[in-house]
């Protein structure tokens, strides 16, 4: 057998020498092949069949607000600010309900140094307790860090290794966000997947950032928040979807520039991020 293996090896590579061309195709097909098999096995094995890394993850949802206008529809989009607020206080389904934008900009520390255009997320001062999990350096926002004004980062460990070299006085540091100063006050954990996007946030800061430009918060026609909520134990996504359907129903009533979102439909935030994949 090993003589019979050894013999068709010799011959094979005869072959290849004598057509490059073919071998080099070949070989580069082989590439390509491992290649994609194996990116498309680390999304499947860390999207598709592990949980997310967080504290009972199963309890995590996505969130969003049901649009039906007259002869089209319905379909899911984003939700305001004024909308999240008013889900948030009046819900029965939740433990905890955050916002999240996100979004790419120019971050650098003062005059210029390591400027870069990098993935961040602005998002409300409870999102960490949503998700269950806490900074390892310095603190988390505080509750009132959401005001306008409030100006105040928390970085991703990979970002404190690369330019800070993981020196503790990054805490109280000041970087720039599109220009705006804002102080470090924390530093996530290594390897904390932020559960929001497929984009690594390098930067987290609070929704200070948009209401800077708009203090009231009252422009309920603006959809710019993604919502991720935990539920409350033995809630069932149908349950708590009926929950913040009812409640915006009513805000629909009461201002008749978002009649049209009339409802709210809540999924697994892990089906939320592989939609279509995960079947197939």
């Amino acid at each position: 057998m090993l003589a019979s293996l050894r013999s068709d090896l010799h011959f094979a590579l005869r072959q290849l020498r004598k057509s490059p061309g073919f071998a080099a195709a070949a070989v580069l097909t082989l590439a390509l092949g491992i290649g994609a098999t194996t990116a498309v096995y680390s999304l499947v094995d860390g999207v598709l069949l592990r949980p997310l890394p967080l504290p009972h993850p199963e309890q995590l949802v996505a969130v969003h607000t049901r649009v039906q206008q007259p002869g089209g529809g319905p379909w899911d989009s984003d939700t305001s600010y004024p909308d999240y607020l008013d889900w948030a206080a009046r819900n029965h389904t939740f433990s905890g309900i955050a916002a999240v934008d996100i979004s790419d900009r120019l971050i650098n520390l003062p005059n210029g140094v390591a400027g870069a255009v990098l993935p961040m997320n602005f998002v409300t001062t409870n999102y960490f307790d949503v998700l269950g999990v806490q900074p390892i350096a310095g603190r988390n926002f505080a509750p009132d860090e959401d005001e306008p004004g409030r100006r105040v980062a928390i970085i991703g460990y990979d970002y404190w290794q690369r330019v800070f070299e993981l020196d503790p006085k990054a805490i109280g540091t000041t970087i720039y966000v599109s220009d705006r100063a804002y102080i470090i006050v924390g530093v996530m954990p290594k390897g904390f997947i932020d559960p929001s996007g497929t984009d690594v946030p390098q930067v987290w800061t609070s929704f200070s950032y948009h209401l800077d430009a708009n203090p009231d918060g009252k422009d309920r026609k603006d959809a710019i928040a993604s919502i991720i909520g935990r539920l409350k134990r033995g809630v069932t996504d149908e349950q708590a979807s009926a929950d913040l359907s009812a409640i915006q129903a009513a805000i629909a009533q009461s201002y008749p520039e978002i009649r049209y979102r009339t409802g709210a439909s809540v999924q697994s935030q892990v089906a939320d991020m592989t939609g279509d994949v995960r079947p197939a």
